[in-house]
């Protein structure tokens, strides 16, 4: 399951409730969800969870090629662009 925290207050309950159930009937489970929902694990009772976060040089990469998809910025400021936005995504 994929964006919990991006779940409606009402299908967040529902989901909450639902993943315990299929836990205990023996389906494994893989949810993903930003780590400023730190009690989102209590919740579930889940004893695991493993932090996903960005490498800068991967960020950087990903940024270029949209940039090179797009033709509607001025080129000389790809670097600044990057720096900024790469800058700005830094530990999410």
């Amino acid at each position: 399951m994929d964006a919990l925290d991006e779940c409606s207050k009402e299908t967040f309950g529902d989901v909450i409730t639902l993943i315990p159930q299929l836990k205990d009937s023996g389906i494994k489970m893989f949810c993903t969800f930003r780590s400023i929902f730190t009690d989102l694990g209590n919740q579930l009772g889940v004893p695991d969870i493993h932090t996903i976060s960005a490498h800068e040089e991967d960020v950087r990469n990903y940024l270029l090629i949209q940039l090179s998809k797009k033709g509607r910025y001025n080129k000389n400021l790809t670097q600044k662009i990057i720096d900024r936005l790469a800058q700005g995504a830094e530990g999410k």
